[in-house]
């Protein structure tokens, strides 16, 4: 692991959240164009990490369960961001809990990453690859459960 792989997600991390408490427009017309090229990236990083090491079915099973809590959570958050249509154009903006539930499902994630580390020497870095693939199925699921609480925001008299 580079400082690289450390800084990129960090970074987009830090840019996430902080969006996450402006208000702010959501794209309708394309909404997960971000996530399927975050997805697209973390699956490549994965895929080249995954080449060069003999991953245990272990390790990937544990990462399967933290990508899975991720969705779940990011599906919650999706649940909790406050969202209005503001001159019909649909809004939504993060508060306190949204941003507990990111800490909450990245430290499950390094939790995951460490317990994959730990047990599983080649596949050491494994948990820590996949962070942009996390990322982007937390927003992906966010973005989903938001559209759909969108159409119920829609459907409510003026």
């Amino acid at each position: 692991m580079n400082l690289w792989n450390i800084a990129v997600p960090v970074l987009v991390l830090a840019y996430v959240i902080g969006r996450q408490l402006q208000a702010r427009p959501v794209r309708e017309d394309s909404p997960y164009r971000l996530m399927v090229a975050l997805a697209v990236i973390g699956a490549i990083e994965v895929g080249h990490y995954a080449h060069g090491t003999t991953v245990p079915v272990r390790a990937w099973a544990l990462l399967a369960g933290s990508l899975v809590i991720g969705t779940a959570l990011g599906a919650l958050r999706g649940e909790l961001v406050h969202v209005w249509r503001n001159d019909g154009v649909l809004t939504r903006q993060g508060n306190a809990t949204t941003v507990v539930l990111w800490v909450v499902g990245l430290a499950i994630h390094f939790g995951v990453d460490a317990v994959i580390a730990h047990g599983s020497h080649p596949a050491r870095d494994l948990g820590s690859e996949a962070l942009v693939l996390y990322v982007a199925l937390a927003l992906g699921a966010q973005r989903f459960t938001t559209l759909r609480r969108a159409e119920q925001v829609q459907a409510q008299p003026v």
